[in-house]
């Protein structure tokens, strides 16, 4: 489950994995909109089903100091949604979940699209996770192979 909110409005992504849905919510919780994004399901990599199966795997084996092992079956398909935000103007952000580079719809609080965005020339970005704020957006990297790196990255 994804979510995101401003002084107006509450997003819901309730399966980004596999619904291309986002619902809207006022401030009181009454339903205000739906939104369907024409997002459709890719198949991922063997490369990133290996990435993710070795990543969960040692993630729990460090994280019981040894204790536990588990044999991880990762989802085959990338997930429709990554991450949901919203800026300084109360528009949504929305990362498309189907690219291997960083591509954001930002849509307006009608649910229309009023442009897209792409984080160009980072191929080690599709591990990165997003956080849409009011002042910009910070990305840092999930598993970084050295020290942890924040980035922080304007709107303009």
């Amino acid at each position: 489950m994804l979510f995101a909110g401003n002084s107006k409005t509450v997003y819901l992504a309730p399966d980004p994995q596999t619904e291309p849905f986002i619902y809207a919510f006022d401030l009181n919780g009454s339903p205000c909109d739906t939104i369907y994004l024409p997002y459709e399901q890719v198949k991922r990599t063997p490369d990133e089903l290996n990435d993710e199966k070795v990543f969960i795997e040692q993630s729990v084996r460090i994280n019981s100091f040894g204790q536990l092992s588990i044999d991880w079956d990762p989802f085959p398909y990338r997930p429709l949604i990554k991450a949901l935000g919203t800026d300084a103007d109360g528009n949504l952000w929305v990362q498309r979940g189907d690219e291997l580079t960083p591509v954001f719809d930002i849509l307006d609080s009608s649910g229309s699209v009023l442009f897209t965005a792409v984080l160009p020339s980072r191929d080690d970005a599709i591990y990165w996770k997003f956080r849409m704020t009011p002042q910009g957006i910070v990305a840092f990297p999930q598993d970084p192979e050295e020290y942890q790196v924040v980035y922080l990255l304007d709107f303009r």
